[in-house]
């Protein structure tokens, strides 16, 4: 979905409710409408920022721990869906998911980046002058590599 059509729509109608006649502020109905609209923009950002590529499945499990909704998130699932999570009661939840989830994607970037490396890293052996037992080489590009490689790591884990 146009997320932010929709919002502009929204916002327009929340206009047009706060330019009718003062009168009717004083009305159960104009109350009810304005905090429908308003409760819908929340809502619709909050979708907006679950429709950031990050967003995996368990992040959808931690969304419905944290609204006590269940659903199935796949092609099929609706604004409806969405907004039935009452996400404008959430919006703090949603955004910590979302911060969690972009942190985890660049983590995971980070140890893909890892993996790469060292999967082409080779060791340079030498034979002992005397035995002729091969004995790692000191190669300093490989040292500095996984010195470096190491702080990442230890970033990583004191990260939260």
């Amino acid at each position: 979905i146009n997320v932010e059509n929709m919002d502009l729509e929204c916002k327009k109608f929340a206009k047009d409710i706060r330019n009718l006649d003062k009168e009717m502020r004083a009305w159960d109905a104009f109350a009810g409408l304005d905090n429908r609209v308003k409760n819908i923009l929340t809502s619709l950002r909050a979708v907006a920022e679950l429709q950031n590529p990050a967003i995996r499945e368990r992040h959808w499990n931690q969304l419905m721990q944290a609204t006590g909704v269940t659903f199935t998130m796949d092609a099929d699932t609706t604004l409806a869906d969405l907004l039935t999570l009452n996400l404008h009661n959430f919006e703090d939840e949603v955004r910590g998911i979302v911060d969690k989830a972009v942190k985890e994607m660049s983590m995971e970037k980070v140890l893909k980046e890892l993996k790469s490396t060292w999967s082409s890293m080779e060791f340079q052996y030498e034979l002992h002058p005397r035995t002729n037992i091969p004995l790692l080489k000191s190669d300093e590009e490989l040292i500095e590599t996984l010195e470096d490689n190491q702080v990442q790591l230890q970033n990583l884990m004191t990260s939260k």
